[in-house]
This record gives structure tokens, C-alpha cells and sequence, in this order.
């Protein structure tokens, strides 16, 4: 089921760079799923894309579909995927933070929160 599993990948990545209007609702492909326990090349679950992409709506949902948080074939967990998200955008606030800081922090805060429950 790795297609299933590159094409959410795959959609995160393009929303990225989309206009407003063209991004893809990836709660709608997460809900689409026939399986949410698909994993990728490496045995990562969506658990680990959701939390790369600081998705916190789609961890909210895997969660509520019974997903288990498991560790890929190399041992890293969701929450390794979580530390390793980094974005570079250059427009701080007066606490020095940008505004997709700001949302990384929250979105983190609610992802943590779910995976440790």
C-alpha cells in the first residue's frame, strides 16, 4: 500500500508551493483511506507523515481511526519526524518568531499532545 502512502506524501509536498486555492485537502485523502495502517518504504505509518508536515488535523484523525503510533524499520517514531520538520522563512515578529513559527509551535504543541496520549 506504499502508492497510497507516496500520494499523501506526495500532496503534502506540493501544498507547499500551491496557491491558496489549489492546495489539496489532505483531510479529505485521509478520510478517503480505505486502511489507515499503510506505511511507506521504510514501515513509516501516516502517523510520521502527519507529524512531519505538523499536520495536527490529520493526527487528530488517525487517532480517532484507532492508528497506532509505531516506530519505522529504523526506529524512529512520529515524534522523531515532528523534531525533524524545519522551515525557513524569514519574517519575525517582535519575539523574533515568524508567523509559520508561531504555527509549527501550536500545531506541535497539539501533535505532542496527542502522540503522547
Amino acid at each position: 500500500m506504499t502508492n497510497n502512502f507516496n500520494d499523501i506524501r506526495d500532496s503534502y509536498q506540493r501544498n507547499m508551493f500551491a496557491a491558496a486555492g489549489d492546495k489539496v485537502d489532505m483531510l479529505a485523502l485521509y478520510k478517503q483511506l480505505p486502511d489507515v495502517t499503510i506505511t511507506g518504504e521504510y514501515a513509516e505509518n501516516l502517523y510520521h507523515l502527519a507529524a512531519g508536515y505538523t499536520d495536527a488535523e490529520a493526527v487528530f484523525f488517525l487517532k480517532e481511526a484507532g492508528l497506532k503510533a509505531e516506530a519505522d524499520k529504523y526506529g524512529n517514531t512520529a515524534m522523531h519526524a515532528l523534531i525533524n520538520a524545519r522551515f525557513d522563512f524569514d519574517d519575525p515578529n517582535h519575539k523574533g518568531m515568524t508567523a509559520m513559527d508561531v504555527a509549527i509551535y501550536h500545531n506541535n504543541e497539539v501533535v505532542v499532545e496527542q502522540l503522547m496520549n
